[in-house]
């Protein structure tokens, strides 16, 4: 069958490209792609940087971004675009695909993303400093006070440099509608060094922005998760073979109903350089609330999976998307441990689900009257969650990203080990 065009203009309406001859696979580069290329830094990296991914390098993709096997209530996919639990397309060639996903992603870069959207906002970013420090004063600016305090730019490219500057803590606000410069860069500013040096920094140098972005036209990392259930593929083996053929390291997340499917990965040694596993909730009373399988035996099917993680050949990671007052509850902590040392996967990772795209309605697809906010967990609630499992199951947090909302727990990993992938794990 062919991929209504609806559903295409849809996906492509919220900035997804829909790619390949038969329309079944996207992509779409994440918010940490373009905070990587603002600073070439690792202090604007995603969660990925655990296992030495550069985000500016990263392609964020899917093969089967219409079919999926649960409609979960946390998915940023508008689940009535879903056209089912089965691959039900012709399915495009893994070859060509690779190809086509990695050409629309270099052409994302240059057109969406380009070197000079960078260099301007260094710029504003520099201006903005320049004007709030020469005012001698340590309350806040609105924003229309510093767009008119400094050059002609447009309201959202200063914005934009305004946001960048929060993220790095040169600036701080209250109510984000004001800000100020925080006592650290303040005090650096007052002691001489130079605006330039002070972004260098804190933040970066037009050096780093030059690589930041040389190193994106030539992308090395497929994140084979963005939408749908990636195993529906029929040749998602030979899709991640393929990328390994092209020195590309590949991610597959995947929600685990298809045991068959990675079986098959591992028989043929074709599993990616890691295999996350969506862990439900350890009662299926939970998991059907939260995940609402379409097809029965969906649970069991999970489980299969589970039991099959200790001895695949590949790093394995079991991922909690943490959901407030549903899934990161202290009632259900020791059966996440009993899973958890049931399955002995290397890695447990929690990552706070994100209210953006479909998952705004989170409320409505629980027939809740509680606003979205109230299942948003912050990094705080999710630092509790996962030291409560680490301390409870013995298991060490190996990593932290707290602006990603991710925390990692070694289980089957040794300390003296790196978790930077290595050259023979592509």
């Amino acid at each position: 069958m062919k991929i209504p065009r609806s559903i295409i203009e849809n996906y492509v309406r919220t900035s997804y490209r829909v790619v390949g001859k038969n329309k079944h696979s996207s992509i779409k580069p994440c918010y940490w792609l373009e905070q990587k290329l603002q600073t070439g830094r690792n202090n604007r990296n995603c969660y990925k940087g655990y296992w030495g991914i550069n985000s500016e390098q990263c392609i964020q993709n899917t093969p089967a971004f219409p079919f999926c096997n649960h409609n979960c209530v946390f998915c940023w996919r508008d689940t009535s675009y879903s056209l089912g639990s089965e691959f039900t397309a012709t399915p495009d060639e893994p070859d060509h695909l690779v190809d086509e996903l990695i050409r629309h992603q270099v052409n994302l870069i240059q057109h969406h993303y380009p070197l000079e959207k960078s260099l301007q906002n260094y710029q504003v970013c520099l201006e903005i400093l320049n004007f709030l420090h020469k005012q001698h004063q340590s309350s806040p600016f609105t924003v229309p006070t510093i767009i008119q305090g400094i050059s002609s730019y447009s309201k959202g490219g200063v914005d934009k440099a305004i946001l960048l500057l929060k993220n790095c803590d040169i600036l701080k606000t209250n109510d984000l509608s004001s800000y100020y410069l925080s006592d650290y860069s303040r005090n650096l500013l007052e002691e001489g060094i130079s605006v330039e040096n002070l972004m260098d920094q804190l933040v970066t140098n037009e050096t780093d922005l030059q690589n930041s972005y040389n190193r994106a036209l030539h992308p090395n990392h497929a994140a084979i998760s963005l939408d749908g259930e990636p195993t529906l593929y029929p040749y998602i083996g030979e899709l991640v073979d393929t990328f390994r053929k092209k020195k590309f390291t590949t991610f597959i997340v995947t929600n685990g109903t298809t045991p068959d499917v990675i079986r098959q990965l591992d028989d043929t040694g074709c599993l990616p350089s890691i295999l996350y596993v969506t862990v439900p909730p350890p009662t299926k009373e939970d998991y059907r609330k939260i995940h609402r399988p379409k097809v029965k035996g969906s649970w069991e099917n999970i489980q299969t999976t589970l039991d099959l993680l200790a001895d695949l050949s590949t790093r394995t990671v079991l991922r909690i998307t943490a959901v407030n007052h549903l899934n990161i509850r202290d009632d259900l902590i020791d059966g996440y441990v009993d899973t958890i040392k049931r399955v002995k996967p290397n890695f447990v990772d929690i990552k706070g689900f994100t209210l953006e795209g479909a998952s705004m309605g989170i409320s409505d697809r629980l027939a809740s009257n509680e606003p979205g906010s109230y299942y948003f967990p912050d990094y705080s609630e999710i630092e509790q969650f996962s030291h409560q499992i680490s301390e409870k199951s013995g298991y060490k947090i190996a990593a932290t990203h707290e602006k990603s909302r991710d925390i990692l727990i070694a289980v089957n990993w040794s300390p003296k080990k790196s978790l930077i992938l290595q050259e023979n794990e592509k």
